[in-house]
């Protein structure tokens, strides 16, 4: 019985080590106030690609693996909205651009907090953080290598732009082709 829980922890464990996974070059926030505090977020995700390392799988069936992912969890399901349970949900679409795969989601939102912004007063900077590795923003980074930019309190449009550290390489793989061959033109 241990032995056979074993090999199953085994193969659950390499499939998930040893697959496709999704990234982008570039994921750009630009938060568009209505309001004092509400308005509307739009996340567009630049050049969506699969990448890969040593694996069982072909470089096909890793595509096909990862596109897969993109459509049932991220478009048809709510991968991306979970990360903002509290704003609106607008639309999603993905798209070519530049010879690439792009994506955009767009919310709406009441209050700061539903899309990670905080500001202390009326008279404070907007403040958020981010996790991946920054890329450029009209905010200024608070401290050098830091995860916190500020945005001036008087502006009406925040804009910043993260780099994803995994796409670009050798083993990375954009997904408009494998787009374009499913014909799939999604617009929720």
């Amino acid at each position: 019985m241990k032995k056979t829980i074993g090999i199953y922890i085994f193969i659950f464990l390499f499939s998930i080590l040893f697959t496709g996974c999704l990234g982008y070059k570039l994921r750009t926030y630009k938060i568009e106030f209505t309001g004092k505090t509400s308005g509307r977020i739009t996340i567009t995700y630049e050049n969506i690609s699969s990448y890969h390392f040593d694996s069982t799988l072909t470089i096909a069936e890793a595509l096909k693996t990862d596109y897969n992912e993109l459509i049932s969890s991220y478009l048809e399901g709510d991968m991306i909205e979970q990360e903002y349970p509290d704003a609106k949900f607008v639309s999603k679409n993905l798209y070519e651009k530049n010879n690439e795969l792009w994506g955009e989601i767009v919310f709406e939102f009441n209050k700061l907090s539903e899309v990670y912004l905080f500001q202390y007063d009326k008279h404070s900077p907007f403040i958020s953080s981010y996790s991946d590795d920054y890329y450029s923003s009209n905010g200024e980074v608070i401290f050098k290598d830091s995860t916190l930019i500020a945005w001036g309190n008087n502006l009406k449009i925040l804009e910043l732009s993260v780099l994803y550290e995994n796409v670009g390489g050798s083993d990375t793989i954009s997904l408009l082709n494998t787009w374009k061959q499913n014909n799939f033109d999604y617009k929720k």
